[in-house]
């Protein structure tokens, strides 16, 4: 996208212009803060939705469908820690921005566990992603150790009990705010 709004004319841009009925969905790499805020300068508000997937799930796990950009600014060095302090603004190098990937789509459980412990983060804490959905793979293609340690997966949930579901380990880091997933 950087490249996109770097290298279109002016003249390209009016001539091919994204319908505000459409939207552009990103799902396979982080979506950088200053990338979203370029994009939507030059190609207008409601035309960016990102989103997070993976091959596991058939892809789609979050989207921000409204194409409403949201993000979280946070404490670099509390965010290294894996703990979430929301700051006011971006205006130094002891914050960054972490753009929102949506909620989980309808069919999606989404927990954010402590990848050690196995239990469930409490709120403003990052950990590892862990979601539920009949859309998930069965596993890896003859890899049954490797199936049962990502794809069968359960964790202690905040009030001591154990989730009912198997849950995919995603490997990937995030946290939830106001019902949005956060990639870190």
């Amino acid at each position: 996208l950087d490249l996109l709004c770097n290298k279109i004319s002016d003249e390209d841009r009016l001539k091919y212009p994204i319908r505000p009925e459409c939207a552009i969905t990103l799902g396979g790499e982080p979506v950088l803060s200053g990338t979203v805020q370029k994009f939507i300068k030059v190609f207008g508000h409601k035309t960016f939705c990102p989103g997070w997937g993976m091959a596991e799930s058939t892809l789609g796990v979050a989207v921000k469908k409204d194409g409403v950009f949201t993000k979280v600014t946070c404490n670099r060095a509390q965010l290294e820690k894996g703990v979430i302090v929301e700051e006011d603004s971006n205006s130094d190098d002891d914050s960054i921005d972490v753009v929102s990937q949506g909620q989980f789509i309808e069919g999606v459980i989404g927990a954010i566990v402590n990848p050690n412990t196995g239990k469930e983060c409490n709120p403003f804490v990052a950990g590892e992603i862990y979601i539920a959905s009949d859309c998930i793979s069965d596993g890896y293609w003859k890899n049954p150790e490797k199936t049962n340690e990502v794809f069968f997966s359960q964790y202690t949930k905040l009030d001591g009990t154990k989730s009912k579901a198997n849950f995919l380990r995603t490997g990937d880091l995030g946290f939830i705010i106001r019902k949005e997933l956060y990639i870190c």
